[in-house]
């Protein structure tokens, strides 16, 4: 025909069943157009537009022989660069154009070729008569090519020509300035830390520097509140002529004035002493009662006074209220219970007495002594409050009244919480 000619090879003639090989310039005719055919022995001739060809009648016409293929071009960014085996470019270069060619006589025109590119885990893959593949803009990576060609027989290459390219990380997406700006960042953040921490550390040392100027400027005026009631009560013995009492009652005076001006400097003292100190003042002021008072301290057993710490004269002002103004006016023995109890994480210290009760108090004073100020109280509140600032703690007072079930007063009652 003058596509070629074919062998017809029967295979069951009675079912008229047969295979079909076609043979053209693919199989190395010298022409298409074949004009005649003659069969001599076992050698068959062929008449074609381009000569006579001849072969023996039992060639089956298949190529065995895998296809051999190589690199013949290598471009970057449209530059041609010589080929070998191994390369290594910058970031930007980064659009690749490879050509290969696969020697074969017969079947140079549309011959396969297969390749794969591939890079860790990711690969492109593709079948091609081009003799050339492109790849734009590939990422940063490590890359393998590899390229096989397929015969007129339809075998691939047994042996594949690769080649291995890398295109580097830019410089800001590398491992080391990537640690570099993690460590900028550190110290960015660590600086910043820290300058805040000793902005922190230096206001707070300010802070704590004025309130223990303002704690020790309050004891101060304190102290001098304690020595005058006191010296008043010591003048009354001395009028009315009672030297031995007066005596005792100076005596028991200079111990209670000893404790305060060794624990004037002090931040804390521990409860034990604050409670002996206390025992002292409340044993002075019995003397002075017609009906006199009971003074009693409970402490629970599992509390240990020697580790307990509080501010110093902390308790005094409020016992100091208590018979002040609750036992000075009572028609019937007043009593004052200081009871110290352990909770979950926290001390109470609760002074309770029996007297007229902080109303009564005030409106006797107002009609009896209206000129009178009471600093006592207040100075407490004042030293509490500066020392939870100074020193970061929370001690916090509760003063309430006593009531009976017909809503009258009975006493009063402070509550502080260590």
């Amino acid at each position: 025909s003058y596509s070629g000619t074919s062998k017809i090879t029967f295979i069951d003639v009675e079912s008229f069943k047969f295979n079909i090989t076609n043979l053209r310039t693919i199989e190395g005719l010298p022409s298409n157009e074949i004009n005649d055919i003659a069969y001599q022995n076992d050698t068959i001739w062929i008449a074609s537009k381009a000569g006579i060809s001849f072969f023996n009648a039992s060639t089956d016409f298949v190529n065995q022989v895998p296809p051999m293929v190589y690199f013949k071009s290598f471009q970057v960014n449209n530059i041609d660069t010589a080929v070998k085996d191994n390369y290594e470019f910058p970031h930007m270069l980064n659009t690749i154009s490879i050509g290969f060619e696969s020697p074969s006589y017969m079947n140079n025109v549309n011959q396969n070729y297969k390749y794969i590119l591939a890079n860790k885990d990711d690969s492109i893959t593709g079948i091609t008569t081009n003799r050339e593949v492109e790849f734009l803009s590939l990422v940063p990576g490590n890359y393998s090519l590899i390229i096989i060609a397929q015969n007129n027989s339809g075998i691939w290459s047994s042996q594949p020509a690769t080649l291995y390219f890398s295109i580097l990380t830019p410089w800001w997406q590398t491992w080391w300035f990537r640690l570099i700006i993690a460590l900028v960042l550190t110290a960015i953040v660590f600086g910043f830390y820290k300058n805040r921490e000793n902005n922190l550390k230096e206001k707070f040392a300010k802070e704590r520097s004025q309130a223990s100027l303002q704690l020790t400027a309050m004891r101060a005026q304190m102290n001098p509140h304690f020595i005058f009631n006191v010296l008043s009560s010591i003048r009354s013995y001395m009028q009315s002529n009672d030297n031995e009492l007066a005596e005792k009652y100076l005596t028991s005076f200079a111990k209670l004035v000893r404790y305060t001006l060794d624990n004037s400097d002090a931040a804390e003292v521990c409860l034990e002493e604050e409670l002996q100190a206390l025992r002292d003042y409340a044993m002075l002021e019995m003397e002075k009662f017609k009906h006199g008072f009971e003074f009693e301290i409970r402490c629970s057993n599992d509390i240990d006074t020697e580790e307990v710490m509080l501010p110093s004269m902390l308790l005094q002002p409020f016992v100091e209220n208590s018979i002040k103004h609750g036992m000075d006016r009572l028609s019937y023995k007043g009593k004052i219970l200081v009871d110290i109890k352990r909770s979950v994480d926290t001390i109470s210290i609760i002074i309770d007495d029996n007297g007229i009760g902080r109303e009564n108090s005030t409106e006797w004073n107002e009609a009896n002594r209206p000129n009178h100020t009471s600093h006592g109280s207040r100075l407490t509140f004042e030293r509490v409050t500066a020392f939870n600032k100074a020193f970061n703690k929370n001690i916090q007072i509760r003063v309430t009244d006593n009531v009976d079930s017909a809503n009258t007063t009975r006493g009063t009652r402070v509550e502080i919480i260590l």
